[in-house]
């Protein structure tokens, strides 16, 4: 054996087929690819159809739910991720993707309130929101007028259900509780200081964050009476009636007594 030579190292090519031509072309751009293309999967033996996004969120895979958002944001032209998102991930009643959410897109607030909350503020002014306030009327510039036409400036009065109570009503205990903690409002931190959307900026803008954004959230009693109780007593969960009873004692208690 000590005989037999020793043949000369095979060379391997390498090609980039980056740069390779192919007959092969896609006019589809890869934004619809990830957000609109849908396709059949199974989550527990049964049937669905939805896209990537919603494939992760219904297997609870936090995992490929961030690297399909990292996706979302690595185009030219990033995808937001949008705020119908956040009914599938209360109905999985996962926080983890829940936290994960909120950081990479601020949804979760209703932001009419928010931006009503804060209305006596000076405005933020940037490229995307700088406005023309007219001609003088009476030596001021009338900033209430020229919002009128502002469709981002524009308060109904109609707020939707606050996250709270949409987890209450949907039965999503885990959420309830993570809500509960200081990891919202570190999620919400963090997309305020990474983005540049008008939710992070409203975030930014908002002086007591941490003492205002529990109500936000809906750890409150409105006007009409009503609270994170009454839409777990809608959903009609008990185990949910007693996880806002462990977390958040003496808010229910005061509910009780309400009119």
């Amino acid at each position: 054996m000590s005989d037999d030579t020793v043949g000369a190292k095979q060379e391997h090519q390498f090609v980039d087929i980056a740069k390779r031509t192919s007959s092969v072309k896609c006019d589809t751009h890869p934004k619809h690819m990830l957000s609109l293309s849908t396709f059949e999967f199974r989550i527990d033996d049964k049937k669905e159809n939805g896209t990537l996004i919603a494939h992760a969120i219904k297997s609870k895979d936090r995992e490929a739910f961030v690297n399909i958002a990292k996706l979302y944001e690595s185009l030219s032209e990033p995808i937001d991720l949008g705020s119908g998102l956040l009914q599938s991930i209360l109905a999985v009643d996962n926080p983890e993707i829940l936290d994960e959410y909120i950081r990479r897109s601020g949804y979760g607030l209703d932001f009419e309130v928010a931006k009503k909350a804060t209305e006596h503020l000076a405005p933020v002014v940037n490229d995307q929101n700088r406005l023309y306030l007219g001609l003088n009327v009476h030596g001021k510039k009338r900033a209430d007028l020229a919002r009128k036409n502002d469709p981002d400036a524009r308060y109904s009065g109609h707020s939707e259900p606050p996250l709270v109570w949409k987890a209450a009503q949907e039965g999503a205990d885990k959420i309830i509780e993570y809500l509960s903690t200081d990891k919202p409002i570190a999620a919400f931190k963090a997309h305020s200081m990474a983005y540049s959307t008008s939710r992070a900026e409203q975030l930014r803008r908002t002086p007591d964050l941490e003492k205002v954004l529990p109500l936000w959230l809906g750890w409150q009693i409105n006007s009409l009476g009503e609270s994170p109780l009454t839409a777990a007593i809608l959903g009609g969960k008990l185990s949910t009636i007693k996880t806002l009873f462990a977390k958040k004692p003496q808010l229910m208690k005061t509910t009780l007594h309400e009119t």
